[in-house]
């Protein structure tokens, strides 16, 4: 679990799967959207935001308990990613400079 910015988040579509990775052939492209199926419905039968919320509570509030220790540093991981969409805004401005 890590932040992510929400202008970093793509939808995905089963019907381009190629774009994102190769197969070797029919069989095993099936084989995967159907891994990803199970995976995603696995996904959806939790309540991942509390149990991230949990986590994130957990490794501030008990910062030597196993758990917390094998955690990343959730809060340094906030700035990193605010951090990224500022260098990638002063980016997209840079770009959009007209040459003098």
């Amino acid at each position: 679990m890590f932040p992510i910015p929400k202008s970093e988040v793509f939808p995905f579509y089963k019907k381009k799967i190629e774009s994102y990775r190769k197969f070797s052939s029919s069989e095993e492209k099936s084989k995967y959207i159907n891994l990803l199926d199970k995976e995603l419905f696995v996904i959806n039968s939790m309540n991942l935001s509390q149990k991230a919320k949990d986590i994130y509570d957990l490794k501030y509030r008990f910062p030597d308990s196993n758990i917390s220790k094998r955690c990343f540093d959730f809060k340094m991981l906030e700035v990193l990613a605010k951090d990224y969409v500022m260098m990638k805004v002063n980016m997209d401005s840079e770009d959009k400079t007209p040459e003098v």
